[in-house]
């Protein structure tokens, strides 16, 4: 009887081993950026790139026209976010109340889960959808078998038990949808200067 006890105990701890998913401390993640309903990654307008290490995280968004990139720190919950339009340079500083305003259309958003699936860069990567408390809808497909050490470079995957590796979302000021594809992920550690701030250049709003 113990010893039959024993290997249903070590059975139990080993689809549990299975099951859990595998946390990503540090990793950079190669985005493809299309812009519209239905939009094909393959016509890339842009690219973005994210960088996880521990809480920090880093999401440098690149076109033609513009860039951002934006810090986040899980500790306290600050955020700063750099925009670069041509001669224009702005910079903005946000404590963990303002990143939340920030955000506000995030809030009390639903998500729905569903069996569609799809494999992307060797996950297999499941689909939810989000629904915002103005009834807009986005969807995202993430893995279940790895999750980042911090989520919060978008405010909306918070509560997502996956790594999010395709995702809708609306750019600030426009009701036309994004759609980000991972197209690279490498599980490298990430260099600390990456996330270190500009000291000059920008003008501090």
């Amino acid at each position: 009887m113990k010893y039959l006890f024993g290997i249903l105990l070590l059975f139990s701890v080993a689809v549990q081993a299975q099951t859990k998913p595998k946390v990503v401390t540090e990793c950079t993640v190669d985005f493809a950026v299309a812009f519209g309903e239905g939009a094909a990654t393959n016509a890339q307008q842009a690219s973005m790139v994210l960088y996880v290490k521990g809480q920090q995280s880093r999401l440098d968004f690149i076109s033609p026209s513009y860039t951002q990139i934006k810090y986040h720190n899980s500790k306290d919950n600050s955020a700063v976010i750099l925009q670069d339009l041509g001669a224009t340079k702005v910079r903005r500083d946000l404590d963990s109340a303002k990143w939340s305003k920030l955000n506000a259309k995030y809030e009390d958003l639903a998500i729905t889960y569903s069996d569609e699936s799809k494999t992307i860069l060797g996950y297999e990567c499941k689909k939810a959808t989000i629904t915002l408390k103005d009834g807009s809808t986005y969807s995202l497909f993430y893995a279940p078998a790895i999750v980042p050490s911090t989520k919060d470079y978008e405010f909306q995957f918070k509560t997502i038990p996956g790594f999010v590796l395709e995702y809708e979302t609306v750019a600030d000021g426009s009701t036309q949808k994004v759609k980000y594809t991972a197209t690279k992920i490498n599980l490298s550690p990430v260099a600390q200067s990456k996330f270190d701030l500009p000291k000059s250049g920008y003008r501090v709003l």
